[in-house]
């Protein structure tokens, strides 16, 4: 994102080491080129926060006005979601999701409820390239990990090439993990070459994140499931097994393309990231 050095600037600040949060902020902030970032002495017009509430409430007691986004998934009651101080509090609740929150009260006054952040760019899948795995939001449990992922390969005919693999493992989780599955060929992958990655795909492997529902709408593939990691990701395991008309604690749980909404609202089923860039420009228009 480049301006002209004396043009507006913006904070953005997302998690440290948090794969789901750091995508959320470059999805955002592709649609807000004509800011520039701004350094830690710069002074900015606004912020934008993924994920860390001390960050945000740092800004907030600065001045600057905020736009939060909770970690994706997040309903209201969640741990971790409560006070959190900022201009706007954002959530990343789809529409086929909402159901699975249990929310028990309407979004206040200064809080709005926004669609997938996905990609500025989407892709669809041409294929032949075998699958596709993303392991994002820790392996608590690496052997049910193990066993799954090794499954879900099992099934599929054999790749072209070495899998190609988008994740936030600790480096020693995932020596440990490609080890034991070393009958395949693995592939790591960085954020930005990951939508170049599926676009080969045939299927996407993955947790049940928003992360990675995200990237399989906008390729167009077909999901399968690993094992639900926590409370956000059984939620969104139990609206994805809702959408595919099946049990969501299916080992076997795979999410095909012709099941997810095609068009949610005025921003659209993969609109977040634009619906946040809109509120960050307004504030810039009229700060809170």
């Amino acid at each position: 994102m480049t301006t002209p050095d004396g043009g507006p600037s913006l904070v953005l600040h997302a998690r440290p080491d948090d794969l789901q949060a750091a995508a959320d902020l470059e999805f955002v902030a592709a649609h807000l080129a004509e800011f520039r970032r701004a350094g830690v002495d710069d002074s900015a017009t606004a912020a934008l926060v993924v994920g860390d509430p001390d960050r945000c409430a740092e800004l907030m007691a600065a001045g600057l006005p905020t736009v939060y986004l909770q970690p994706a998934g997040a309903a209201p009651g969640d741990p971790g979601t409560a006070d959190v101080r900022a201009t706007i509090v954002s959530w990343q609740v789809p529409d086929w999701l909402t159901p699975s929150c249990g929310r028990e009260r309407q979004f206040a006054r200064s809080e709005i409820q926004v669609s997938n952040v996905a990609p500025p760019r989407r892709g669809r899948s041409a294929g032949g390239g075998g699958p596709a795995v993303q392991l994002t939001g820790g392996c608590p449990n690496p052997e049910q990990t193990e066993a799954a992922l090794r499954s879900a390969l099992r099934d599929r005919d054999p790749a072209t090439g070495p899998i190609p693999v988008l994740t936030d493992l600790a480096a020693a989780d995932w020596t440990w993990l490609t080890s034991r599955l070393g009958e395949f060929a693995f592939a790591r992958i960085g954020l930005a070459d990951w939508p170049r990655a599926l676009r080969r795909a045939d299927l996407l492997v993955a947790e049940p994140t928003l992360l990675a529902t995200t990237f399989a709408q906008s390729a167009n593939l077909p999901l399968r499931l690993l094992p639900a990691v926590g409370i956000r990701q059984s939620r969104v395991r139990e609206a994805l097994g809702v959408l595919a008309g099946g049990a969501g604690d299916r080992t076997d749980l795979t999410v095909t393309p012709d099941v997810w909404p095609v068009d949610t609202g005025r921003a659209g089923a993969l609109g977040g990231a634009t619906q946040l860039a809109r509120q960050i420009r307004q504030l810039c228009l009229a700060p809170v």
